[in-house]
Order: C-alpha cells, then sequence, then structure tokens
C-alpha cells in the first residue's frame, strides 16, 4: 500500500471504529493481501480488535 491509500485507510479505520463498526474494520484488513498488510494493519486493526471482543466481534 502507497502512503495515500494507507492514510485513506487510517482514517476509514479510524472512523468506522469510533462509530462501533468494528467488522467493517476487520473486513477492510481481510481485504489488503496478507503480504502488504505489514506492521499498519497489526497496530491498527488492535483498537477494534480489542473493542469488539475479537476477530468474531460486532
Amino acid at each position: 500500500m502507497n502512503q495515500a491509500e494507507t492514510a485513506k485507510l487510517s482514517e476509514l479505520l479510524e472512523q468506522w471504529n469510533d462509530a462501533d463498526e468494528f467488522s467493517r474494520c476487520i473486513e477492510a484488513i481481510e481485504a489488503i493481501p496478507e503480504q502488504e498488510r505489514g506492521l499498519f494493519s497489526d497496530r491498527q486493526a488492535e483498537p477494534g480488535l480489542q473493542q469488539s471482543g475479537g476477530a468474531g466481534g460486532s
């Protein structure tokens, strides 16, 4: 992912997280090919996953 894509995804994840739409966060991250996720998804996903109770939440 380039910087613009990363910034846009980060913005969307923050909006969805704030709106308690955790499944949208998870779906967006899972749509990124695993080899492209890198540290971005690990660090960005944590708040939503913790609040939703894990990947099966929301």
